[in-house]
Formats: structure tokens, C-alpha cells, sequence
């Protein structure tokens, strides 16, 4: 990985932290005060981390010099992506393997996190 798309990349997870305190708040909230199930709690939590992810990573990570108008609709489609990757990898977790709903969460957000640097850096903000 060459310097530019390795400091790219640590950005990148920094903000994933930051989208996380999004998507775990509803995910959280969702689960534990509304009962919801939790692989559509996983859903909504995930859209709701997408707009503080667009937000940062459009400044902070690829520090995109793009029209916000065909780099959303780009973003968005990765999310979308990003969205059947995490919310493939939380049913599987949790309601094949049984494994517990927030291990699952987790494990699903980084998946998810490793799969979608290389979509957002290639097909959104670098291109």
C-alpha cells in the first residue's frame, strides 16, 4: 500500500469510529428500548452512520475536490453495497451462527469497514 492510500486508509477508519457512535447509538436504542430485530436494527443503524460517514469522509479522508452532486450519488451507492455486506455478515453471525448481537455487530462492522475503503476510494472520491 503506497503512503498516500495508507494515511487514506487511517482516515478512513477514523471516521468509521466516528460513523460507529452514530450506528451503534440507533442500533443500540433500536435493540434495547424498542425490541427491535436486531438484523433490522443493524439496517437502520447502518443508514444512520452513512450520513456522518459521507460528511467526514468527503472532507477528511479523500479530501474530495469532486461536485457534491455525482460524488453522493456515487457514495450512496456504495453504502448501499456497504449495506448487504454488514447486513449479510449480521444475519449470518447472529442468526445462523448464533453468535451474541453485538459480537455480531462488531465483526459485521469491520468487515464491512475493510470491504468498503477500497470501494469508496476507488469508485467515489479518488476516480
Amino acid at each position: 500500500m503506497n503512503p498516500e492510500t495508507r494515511t487514506q486508509f487511517i482516515r478512513y477508519v477514523l471516521v468509521a469510529l466516528a460513523s460507529f457512535c452514530g450506528q451503534y447509538s440507533v442500533f443500540g436504542l433500536l435493540i434495547g428500548w424498542l425490541d427491535l430485530y436486531p438484523t433490522l436494527a443493524s439496517a437502520l443503524g447502518y443508514l444512520a452512520g452513512s450520513v456522518v460517514n459521507y460528511i467526514l469522509n468527503y472532507i477528511y479522508s479523500f479530501r474530495s475536490q469532486h461536485r457534491h452532486g455525482s460524488t453522493i450519488l456515487r457514495f450512496y451507492g456504495a453504502v448501499a453495497f456497504g449495506f448487504c455486506v454488514n447486513t449479510t455478515c449480521m444475519f449470518l453471525l447472529n442468526e445462523q451462527v448464533g453468535l451474541w448481537v453485538w459480537p455480531s455487530q462488531i465483526t459485521a462492522s469491520v468487515i464491512t469497514v475493510l470491504v468498503n475503503f477500497w470501494v469508496m476510494k476507488w469508485l467515489v472520491f479518488d476516480r
